[in-house]
């Protein structure tokens, strides 16, 4: 503040003659009367007393055990994990095989025991011991030191205990609370917890990473269930984009029409087979919407088989591709592609397999920033599913080069198998690129992330867009038989040039011809090279989804892997019976027992993005062939049941056998001495067939992922975890310890499974105690939450508004200010926003939205007001740092001043100077005001003659709009009450108001909302703009506030409570985006003299 400023009741203030200087003119009045404090006081005394109490009675409960914290923190390069402890038990008998709980897929050592084992030691991301405990342990950790005098376990090594019960009592010696043992560092030993198992790391054998990674920032079109459903995603990506909506809305300009400057809008995931009519989309549909026209757009079906462009891309592709056939005739000369076209000939905007090359010379290619994000989304989402290593079936030169580099400088988190996919015009790039593959003699130790030994060889496009090649044509599709990607007589020649330079063979084959051919053109290599060491080769088919019963048996004699992705059949089966006949369906098609019978190899994966990339799904479907809600076109007994694995059959997919099928069978793929330490730890034994149906074994979560011996993720690790803790502590940090963990207590309580009356009552106690403990105080609203708490992580802004969110934005908390940003702007957009405007900021809050607009419009005059005094003082400080940087931008010739004070008391005595506004805008605050008609009848006071008022406001449900007041009433999803609410209901409904410090009576229903503002503000029905956003605004805020209540969330402030109290309110917020739901977000703008265009 400048040398002027004063303070007037602790407010910062600045001289007001000073021009661009920033004011708070008068600081919010204190309310609070003498009575209040002794009230406040005393129940403050009532709910210490009651927490002190409650701390007491559950200080000696037995601890909830989803409360307890991962046993993998502070791991060392060094340590064994151990099966769960059976403390209490009987002595064993040693004829009785003790199982174990760590599945190590080696079931001919370990045959008694089915293959299971209870230790396994590992060493610098080697394993080092497997077997039973008492085996392994005392071998692990050594005999203890004689010499040691004190006789402290903690200070002495293991030796070889005398009996079981001794071994017993040795390991419950001074063991820790979570289950880990210490003793020396060399000796870290970890113990799993009851029911959780230990398996090899599961292995995709066929995804495609960086495509995943860029599928999490695009528009997400999977399950679309109709063109319009993909137009209704593509505009709310749009709107969830800041820079697209600035552009979407921007007037018309030659500048704005020139397409090289208008970013392409990306999406992926439709799928026609799922809409009625089942036909391919067109161009035109998408132009439909007047919000995409702007862009150049372009998506991806969910196979990556076909695309699908709108007018401005197609046009873009026809103009900007070189070898775009121009007419019908010249579609011929698209080898193994096709143009779909009209009755007139010309393209629909439908592009498939090798035509799609021509929509990739114009779409601007990624940078390796783009990679290396694509790479990081992908790494996070790999890593939560358990994978621990990834073929990765199609990467291009520039993928493979960027890989090398991400692994030399330690930046792979799980290891990438590539197949090599050269240029379209280049099948024969092997001069182009060295191979990468592990040492030899040090496989297992090497370091190496990375290998890059195969080739990817497209053979034939998709089922789902009739590309995949037939013998005979497709049932649904008369004439048409599908696409050689690869002309016939070239295929086994191209195949002898790779086989020669000593790669591995990937080729894609989907169609029972491109599988006949494949496998012959393998064949041939064979045959005319008898010398060979085929298990050199290994050459793969991937897919094989269709085929010859007379082919199946020829998989095992030339040593050809089938790789195959059971989620495809599960996702297939609504329509595949209809496209290539029940005949063809039942005898080859996603035959996987058939193949395993005829001794073939099995590698199992994803293909993700194209399905998900969870290995449970994959295992689930193998299993039983239904889809997730246990249905098939055959019924509950599966499609085509004849071709289900068993579960270790499909578990050996994901593990040995897609091991095998990247030559790492002898340090992967199992849980033995000398293999690599990846390990996938389940919270349940999915082998179980008794206790684990196969509903539950898809729904089973993975708790850790281990590569090399590192945890790459750990579903249960609270934030900077230790593994140790120290041996006393103040009495004060004891209370706290205590107090926090009451309050987790009381979460698990009401969350778990032992949800009880008693537990109830506990409950009810100490969020009755939290209740009054916030609210005793006539505070505002926001007065005991910092905002600066929500908007993590740096550069700090300081947004608080529940946000306008897509999937895209609520995946992730540091999007919560991009969400907040993107409401605003969705409000300043309805109300005509633009520079040069005289604009009040009303609730302004910390001044983040005042700021928003100082920056983006310049106004002339740019007043804010707001009842918190500190905020207030800390939006002036922002304000002023801003104006006297001097940017010649930002504010030069900006009037700004900022008022802390009741909004309502400000209009009547006019402060301001009585300025009349083009714009008064209420940012998600409205609904705060003591009386909201009146703020409406003040604020159009002050608005010039073709003002604008602008509301994003929390409304009433019910009752629903008898009739749309006016055709600039736009209601939305979800459907409105069509009965009152009950009781319960209203009582919950006033209590989650109380919460969110607002009267029930506040909430308006729209037809009130809309009479309010025709009668007290005066304005004509066609001047009144309402737009329901509940659906883009509730579920992402209520999937942010979640996102709080798990240990390790970022968190700046509030402690504790106001972060679970925060969680459990994401429930309320999560209920009013549902059917039922009594409360609606609306943006609503209201102009003087003249109507608006539609919101």
């Amino acid at each position: 503040m400048s040398s002027s400023s004063r303070k007037r009741d602790g407010v910062p203030l600045t001289d007001d003659k000073q021009p661009g200087k920033v004011v708070v003119l008068q600081p919010m009045k204190a309310t609070s009367k003498g009575t209040s404090g002794f009230r406040r006081r005393f129940l403050v005394s009532v709910a210490a007393v009651s927490l002190i109490f409650s701390v007491w009675i559950l200080s000696t409960s037995k601890r909830n055990p989803h409360l307890q914290a991962s046993q993998f923190a502070s791991l060392s390069v060094r340590y064994a994990i151990c099966s769960a402890n059976e403390r209490g038990g009987l002595h064993i008998s040693s004829s009785v095989v003790t199982v174990g709980s760590i599945y190590t897929g080696d079931e001919h050592r370990f045959a008694k025991e089915q293959g299971f084992t209870q230790c396994v030691g590992v060493d610098h991301g080697l394993i080092t011991h497997a077997g039973a405990e008492e085996d392994v342990i005392p071998n692990f950790c050594g005999q203890i030191d004689e010499t040691t005098s004190s006789g402290s376990a903690h200070n002495q090594q293991w030796r070889r205990p005398r009996s079981n019960k001794a071994a017993r009592l040795g390991r419950q010696l001074n063991s820790k609370k979570d289950g880990a043992l210490r003793r020396k560092r060399k000796c870290d030993v970890r113990r799993l917890k009851k029911g959780q198992t230990l398996f090899p790391g599961f292995h995709d054998a066929h995804g495609h990473i960086l495509d995943y990674g860029w599928s999490c920032t695009v528009a997400n079109l999977v399950g679309s269930t109709s063109v319009q459903d993909v137009i209704d995603r593509l505009e709310n990506y749009i709107r969830s984009q800041p820079h697209l909506l600035e552009i979407a809305l921007a007037e018309p300009t030659p500048t704005a029409a020139n397409a090289s400057s208008t970013p392409w809008i990306e999406g992926i995931g439709w799928d026609q087979t799922k809409w009625t009519p089942s036909e391919f989309p067109t161009a035109t549909d998408l132009d439909r919407s007047p919000l995409l026209r702007r862009f150049p757009i372009v998506l991806r079906r969910v196979d990556v088989h076909a695309l699908w462009l709108n007018e401005k891309g197609i046009d873009l592709v026809v103009l900007g591709a070189r070898g775009f056939p121009s007419s019908p005739k010249e579609d011929r000369n698209v080898e193994g592609g096709l143009v779909v076209r009209d009755a007139n000939g010309k393209p629909t905007g439908i592009l498939i397999d090798n035509a799609m090359n021509f929509a990739y010379q114009v779409v601007p290619e990624w940078t390796d920033v783009q990679r290396k994000i694509f790479l990081d989304a992908a790494t996070e989402g790999l890593l939560r599913v358990g994978i621990t290593a990834v073929g990765d079936a199609s990467t291009d030169l520039q993928a493979a080069a960027f890989y090398k580099r991400m692994d030399a400088h330690g930046q792979l988190r799980f290891r990438i198998y590539s197949m090599l996919a050269c240029p379209p015009d280049e099948r024969r790039c092997a001069h182009r690129i060295e191979q990468i593959t592990p040492s030899s003699k040090d496989s297992g130790k090497s370091s190496s992330m990375f290998t890059l030994r195969a080739v990817k060889l497209f053979d034939d496009g998709a089922l789902g867009s009739w590309g995949s090649a037939m013998w005979d044509e497709y049932s649904d599709k008369p004439g048409e038989r599908g696409l050689l990607l690869i002309p016939q007589h070239e295929l086994p020649s191209l195949v002898e040039y790779w086989m020669e330079r000593g790669w591995q063979v990937c080729t894609h084959a989907i169609g029972d011809r491109a599988n006949t051919l494949t496998l012959d053109a393998y064949e041939r290599y064979l045959r005319l090279h008898p010398h060979v060491d085929r298990q050199s080769l290994r050459p793969r088919v991937e897919h094989a989804q269709l085929m010859k019963p007379s082919d199946i048996d020829r998989f095992a004699s030339l040593g050809v892997i089938a790789s195959m992705q059971p989620t495809h059949c599960t996702s297939d089966m609504g329509y595949a019976e209809s496209r290539i006949g029940q005949t063809r369906a039942a005898h080859g098609a996603y035959a996987w027992k058939s193949l395993l019978a005829a001794n073939a190899s099995l590698a199992l994966g994803s293909d993700f993005p194209v399905e998900l990339p969870d290995p449970l799904h994959g295992i689930y479907s193998s299993i039983t062939r239904l889809d997730p809600a246990g249905n098939s076109p055959h019924g509950p007994g599966g499609w085509f049941p004849n071709e289900r694995l068993t579960r270790r059959e499909a578990l050996r997919g994901f593990t040995q056998d897609a091991a095998y099928a990247q030559f790492e069978e002898h340090i992967a793929g199992r849980i033995s001495v000398g293999r690599r330490a990846d390990f996938t730890l389940l919270d349940r034994n999915i082998l179980d067939e008794v206790h684990v149906s196969p509903s539950m074994l898809r729904s089973a979560q993975v708790d850790a992922t281990f590569v090399g011996g590192k945890v790459g993720f750990d579903r249960l690790a609270a934030a900077k975890l230790t593994s140790t803790h120290r041996a006393g502590s103040s009495l004060a940090e004891r209370l706290v310890q205590r107090i926090d963990y009451l309050g987790k207590y009381a979460y698990a309580l009401t969350s778990g499974p032992s949800f009880n009356s008693t537990s109830a009552i506990w409950a009810a106690l100490f969020f009755g105690v939290l209740f009054f403990l916030l609210r005793s105080g006539k505070q505002e609203p926001y007065q005991s939450m910092s905002c600066l708490a929500l908007n993590a992580p740096s550069p700090t802004t300081a947004w608080m508004n529940m946000g306008f969110w897509t999937p895209q934005l609520a995946g992730s908390q540091l999007d919560f200010p991009l969400a907040c940003q993107t409401l605003a702007q969705q409000l300043y957009a309805a109300a005509g926003v633009k520079p040069g405007l005289k604009v009040l900021d009303v609730g302004c809050g910390a001044g983040q939205s005042t700021l928003y607009l100082l920056d983006k419009y310049r106004p002339e005059v740019l007043h804010a007001v707001t009842s918190l005094p500190e905020e207030a003082a800390f939006a002036s400080e922002r304000l002023q740092h801003r104006l006297q940087q001097g940017d010649g931008k930002a504010g030069q010739t900006t009037q700004v001043r900022v008022w802390a004070q009741d909004v309502l008391e400000w209009l009547r005595s006019e402060e301001g100077g009585g300025e009349k506004y083009d714009v008064i805008l209420a940012l998600d605050c409205a609904f705060h005001f003591s009386d909201r008609a009146e703020y409406i009848r003040l604020a159009t006071k002050r608005l010039t003659a073709a003002g604008r008022l602008g509301f994003v406001d929390l409304l009433s449900a019910y009752p629903a709009p008898s009739a749309t007041p006016s055709e600039n009433v736009v209601l939305g999803k979800p459907p409105y009450p069509s009965r009152a609410p009950s009781l319960v209901q209203r009582l919950k409904h006033s209590f989650t108001c109380a919460l969110a410090s607002t009267k029930p009576a506040n909430l308006w229903p729209v037809d009130r909302y809309f009479d309010v503002l025709r009668h007290d503000g005066g304005f004509q029905a066609q001047a009144i703009q309402m737009r329901d956003i509940t659906a883009d605004v509730f579920p992402g805020f209520a999937r942010f506030l979640r996102s709080f209540a798990t240990e390790g969330a970022a968190w700046r402030g509030g402690g504790w409570a106001m972060r679970k109290g925060l969680g459990a309110f994401s429930n309320v917020v999560q209920g009013w985006s549902e059917e039922g739901g009594l409360v609606r977000m609306f943006i609503v703008v209201a102009q003087r003299d003249g109507a608006k265009e539609r919101v």
